[in-house]
């Protein structure tokens, strides 16, 4: 019975069910937008299909049993051809090694490769300023040291680089740059310039010789009216606080002002106009990526043995 088993679990016909069944559905679910609220399938997809597809789990295809199963068995598959081909061929001759073995092997490396990263890839975005310093999971500190927005003479974004410091656990440092397409790799961590956003802050003086820092989008209270700081204006090549006073009660009202560094306002001045550059770094840990560089060398040096095997049987 076990060798029964065996035998089927091993077999080509077995293979091909699996992987027409992983193609086929494979095709179907990129038709369905993944990892979606429930209710978004039975909004926008007729209700009967909607229910469908939740009921076979198409929504989070990859990490379903529909998925997980088959591919599981087809590794299995794999492997168990992989291994008795294998060992009869080296009961047969010791010294011959067949291209197919190594593509083999390459496949399963991947499909192991692959599976460490649906399950342990951890992604994600951060925003620095210059100064700042985050610490990735006690392998390596990374602090942004300087960054820069350059653009054409028209005004368009030409380059976003990111001038970063790297500290090791054991006291080593390095200098890198990061710019768009050309991310920073250190051991399974890859990081990418992803994006920037400038923040602005307006710093008043009350007449006690006091500073108050606010940012966009607060403010204060003064006699029944909302002072609120809007943001930068630029006007004749000047940066200028646009500051917004509304009524609170009656008829609405609003007045606006657009004010520079030393312009009194309310009881208060202006002290400064501040802008901050934050970075956007898009880090990315990905453990299976150097099992997919070894499985893809594997299944190229297979493929020129194989290729060597046919022209020299034709010599």
């Amino acid at each position: 019975m076990g060798s029964k088993i065996l035998k089927h679990l091993r077999s080509l016909r077995f293979a091909l069910v699996l992987i027409s069944y992983l193609i086929i559905t494979s095709l179907v679910v990129t038709l369905i937008p993944q990892n979606q609220e429930t209710g978004y399938y039975l909004e926008y997809f007729p209700r009967f299909l909607g229910r469908i597809i939740l009921a076979l789990h198409f929504h989070r295809f990859y990490r379903s049993l529909a998925f997980l199963l088959p591919a599981l068995l087809f590794t299995l598959n794999l492997g168990l051809c992989s291994i008795t081909g294998f060992i009869r061929r080296i009961r047969a001759d010791r010294k011959r090694i067949l291209g197919s073995d190594l593509i083999h092997l390459g496949i399963l490396i991947l499909v192991v490769a692959g599976s460490l990263t649906l399950f342990l890839r951890k992604e994600g975005l951060v925003m620095l300023e210059p100064g700042e310093k985050i610490e990735i999971e006690g392998e390596f500190s990374l602090r942004l040291l300087s960054f820069e927005h350059l653009k054409y003479e028209d005004g368009r974004p030409k380059a976003w680089i990111s001038r970063v410091e790297v500290e090791f656990p054991d006291g080593r440092t390095s200098t890198s740059s990061i710019e768009v397409n050309k991310p920073l790799k250190i051991g399974s961590t890859e990081i990418l310039q992803y994006s920037y956003q400038e923040e602005h802050h307006l710093k008043l003086l009350d007449p006690h010789g006091s500073s108050h820092l606010i940012e966009t989008g607060t403010g204060y209270r003064e006699n029944g009216r909302a002072i609120v700081f809007a943001g930068l204006v630029e006007e004749q090549g000047e940066a200028r606080a646009l500051i917004i006073s509304r009524k609170e009660q009656g008829e609405p009202e609003e007045e606006r002002f657009l004010l520079k560094k030393g312009d009194p306002f309310g009881g208060y001045t202006i002290e400064e106009v501040l802008t901050s550059s934050q970075s956007g770094l898009y880090l990315v840990q990905d453990p299976g990526f150097g099992m997919v560089v070894a499985s893809v060398i594997l299944i190229f040096l297979g493929l020129v043995l194989v290729f060597y095997r046919r022209i020299s049987v034709k010599d």
